[in-house]
């Protein structure tokens, strides 16, 4: 009876090894799913910023482009930025 109560402690220490072994195995993956995308989601909010402020620049560039391909009146001044308030040429 001793000999079976050794064998039986001795296969329950195994199974008990090997649950904390997944367990671990377990818990380094999800550490690594939720942490080892991190560069990605850095990547992610750039192109959201870049996104959000080209969204938003749309009448800006589009003054910028249609600036830069207007021939050169010769009398040395150049067209700025937009100024705050005036929406194509019209008081805001």
């Amino acid at each position: 009876m001793d000999e079976e109560f050794k064998k039986t402690a001795e296969a329950l220490k195994n199974e008990e090894q090997q649950r904390q072994a997944e367990d671990n195995s377990i818990r380094a993956k999800l550490e690594a799913t939720g942490t080892g995308g991190v560069h990605i989601s850095a990547i992610g909010v750039s192109w959201l910023f870049v996104g959000v402020v080209l969204s938003t620049a749309g009448v800006e560039i589009a003054e910028l482009l249609k600036c830069s391909t207007k021939p050169s009146t010769g009398r040395g001044v150049t067209s700025g930025p937009a100024k705050p308030g005036l929406y194509r040429g019209r008081a805001g």
